[in-house]
């Protein structure tokens, strides 16, 4: 999956503290498909689902994770005074338009597949939200740098490291789940 990230540096003289808030914008977006059985529900997915590369998935997550900084230089060093990070997350998922008018039996093994599927895609957000969190407390971390410009690499670089460690934990979540096959993501 691709991941990506923004950086944005903003230096600021003012006091020592060091804040923090959270900044998560998630959203959910559907693709309409209709049917009246699994197999024209397959084709359907298959047709409409999210494309990523040359593939199509039933689902997709992408999340992007950036932070903003400021720092005061003080008596030779430059501290950290506030960090947020931001992070948007956006779950792609099929919409099943005529589901009403179709046959109980039909809706049932829709409704178990959903389920599996919206809860394989929240996997993929809490992975976003966990490097998020890390980020922000890796940059707390940090000491204070005898130059802004030396703590802005080190903070830009610890972040760049959690971002690079999250899209390899993306990669083995959808290697050991099978994209999600192995949590029951299948329509059958």
């Amino acid at each position: 999956m691709n991941r990506f990230f923004n950086v944005v540096i903003i230096v600021f003289l003012s006091s020592l503290i060091i804040h923090s808030q959270p900044d998560v914008k998630s959203t959910i977006e559907y693709y309409d498909i209709y049917g009246s059985n699994i197999n024209d529900l397959k084709l359907e997915i298959q047709k409409k689902g999210s494309k990523e590369g040359s593939k199509r998935y039933d689902a997709y997550t992408t999340w992007r994770v950036g932070w903003e900084f400021e720092t005061i230089s003080s008596n030779n060093k430059c501290t950290l005074k506030n960090v947020i990070v931001i992070t948007e997350i956006k779950i792609v998922m099929p919409k099943w338009v005529n589901y009403s008018s179709a046959k109980k039996e039909v809706r049932q093994i829709w409704d178990k597949y959903y389920k599996a599927l919206l809860d394989h895609e929240n996997g993929h957000k809490e992975i976003g939200l966990k490097a998020a969190d890390e980020i922000e407390k890796e940059i707390k971390k940090i000491k204070p740098k005898s130059s802004c410009d030396e703590l802005e690499r080190d903070i830009n670089r610890n972040g760049d490291y959690v971002i690079a460690k999250y899209n390899s934990v993306e990669k083995e979540y959808d290697r050991k789940t099978n994209h999600g096959l192995n949590t029951g993501v299948i329509l059958k």
